[in-house]
């Protein structure tokens, strides 16, 4: 197929099928419950609640690639990081299609031919367009659930890493049961006020059966449970993707929680996010059998009671107070950390959508003082216009417009083709935008956003363009150039 013709259909717009059914919620607990068995971790869990949806979710190849590139910006650094981060937006170009739903406008999308992609291939691939559909659909039940919210993402690996959020070390696909993919914090700043909710997200992918995707979400009802705010464990979002010729669908369950984290004053607001956190590491505790059975009654306690708890268990039974073998540390984040867990989230926003658009540097002066790396010396590749890059691949500093209202500045790839044109991928965040988060105006960064999408939004003639804009502002643009 030509370049141009793969473009256009990955501007196109389709749906996804969105599933939260009481069957696979009993199925899910069940596996769980079967898996705990032989394996105790299973114990501490959280059995998952139905979620309301609807039965579809409008997106685009382009939107689902988009988000896939902005939630795995995180690379180890090194000559190669920023073309790992291009290779993300590209990989999947062309893999996905649509397929016709009887009388609807809308075709849904579908998996390409895979019976000549191998196991392995499949894996890798189940997984990370996993991560691109569980963020559109994510954001769909948070936008439908919390009208005035903008949700952003933040990898919560690097997020928490080392016990303080903007953490060096980065999670590898599938090394860590422990932790959930994702945070998503939600701000809404309205009459005066801010309010701020958090929810965790766990993605899943696979290109198998139903039964793998029960103990994928089995899997995730464990990885939701390990981080707990005031003694009380946020609310999760679990999403399983089903790759499938005949159509995608996305099953969805929300572990419950409390999502509110802070709110307060606007002006509070301003100064919250631009202070420069203090060192804090995260007090961690193994789980007890005490604490499964607590947890997976959905119970929502407080600190204080908690430990009234393990006070009256060790009375009656040190078998109930006995860490369960396997199970990853609860990070117990207390009451009076509240403000700086939002700072740390904040500022890690800010870090995701700066790296996106390929300013490593600006990206590191949102690392806190005490975790704020020396600045590399070798081994990144320069991106500046001055420099001089092979005639093959070229990777260079620049703005592009999505419209005459909309201008982003970021990076862009030039990448041959064997016909002797050019695919350009161009990626960035809105150029005032870009300012504000540059300059650490944090607060106001968070009203542009808001702007800058909706301005997107309600622009018609847009939508078969081979391009997207997210809610945090991030866009993307690929064409297909005469050299």
């Amino acid at each position: 197929m030509d370049m141009s013709d793969v473009l256009a259909a990955m501007g196109r717009p389709g749906v996804v099928a969105t599933l939260s059914e009481p069957s696979e919620q009993a199925a899910i607990a069940e596996t769980a419950a079967k898996l705990a068995i032989t394996k105790p971790l299973y114990l501490y869990r959280q059995d998952p609640s139905l979620v309301r949806v609807r039965p579809w979710v409008r997106t685009s190849p382009m939107n689902v690639l988009r988000e896939l590139g902005v939630a795995t910006t995180f690379y180890p650094d090194g000559p190669f990081s920023d073309m790992a981060r291009h290779w993300a937006q590209v990989r999947y170009c062309g893999v996905l299609t649509t397929r016709t739903r009887g009388v609807s406008t809308l075709p849904q999308l579908a998996i390409g031919d895979t019976s000549r992609v191998v196991h392995h291939h499949k894996t890798a691939q189940s997984e990370h367009l996993g991560i691109g559909f569980a963020m559109v659909v994510a954001r769909a039940v948070l936008n439908s659930r919390h009208p005035g919210f903008r949700f952003q993402a933040m990898d919560a690996e690097v997020a928490l890493a080392d016990g303080s959020a903007l953490g060096h070390s980065v999670r590898s696909a599938g090394s860590s049961l422990g932790r959930p993919d994702y945070i998503l914090l939600g701000t809404q700043l309205r009459a005066g006020r801010f309010h701020t909710k958090i929810y965790l997200l766990e993605c899943k992918g696979t290109h198998g059966e139903m039964s793998r995707i029960r103990a994928q979400l089995a899997k995730a009802s464990v990885q939701l449970s390990t981080l707990r705010i005031d003694g009380r464990t946020p609310p999760g979002l679990m999403v399983a993707t089903k790759l499938d010729t005949a159509g995608i669908s996305c099953h969805v369950f929300d572990p419950p929680g409390d999502e509110d984290l802070l709110s307060g004053a606007a002006g509070e607001f301003d100064d919250i996010v631009t202070e420069d956190p203090e060192p804090f590491p995260f007090p961690r505790r193994h789980p007890t059998y005490l604490d499964a059975d607590i947890h997976r009654s959905g119970e929502q306690l407080s600190d204080e009671e908690i430990a009234r708890r393990r006070a009256e268990a060790g009375w009656r039974s040190e078998e109930l107070l006995r860490p369960i073998r396997g199970a990853a540390d609860i990070l117990e984040v207390p009451a009076e950390r509240r403000r700086w867990l939002l700072q740390m989230l904040a500022r890690s926003s800010a870090f995701t959508s700066l790296l996106y658009a390929g300013d490593r540097a600006g990206a590191d002066t949102y690392f806190p003082a005490w975790l704020r790396p020396e600045p590399p010396t070798s081994g990144q590749l320069p991106l500046e216009d001055a420099v001089s890059f092979p005639p093959d691949f070229t990777s260079i500093r620049s703005s592009f417009r999505l419209g005459p209202d909309l201008e982003f500045f970021g990076i862009s790839h030039r990448m041959p083709l064997p016909d002797g044109r050019v695919l350009v991928v161009r990626r960035g965040v809105e150029q005032q935008l870009y300012g504000l988060l540059s300059e650490h105006r944090l607060a106001r960064s968070f009203r542009r956003a808001r702007d800058v999408v909706g301005r997107w939004r309600t622009r018609s003639g847009r939508q078969n363009l081979p391009a997207d804009v997210g809610a945090d502002g991030t866009g993307i643009l690929m064409e297909v150039l005469d050299r």
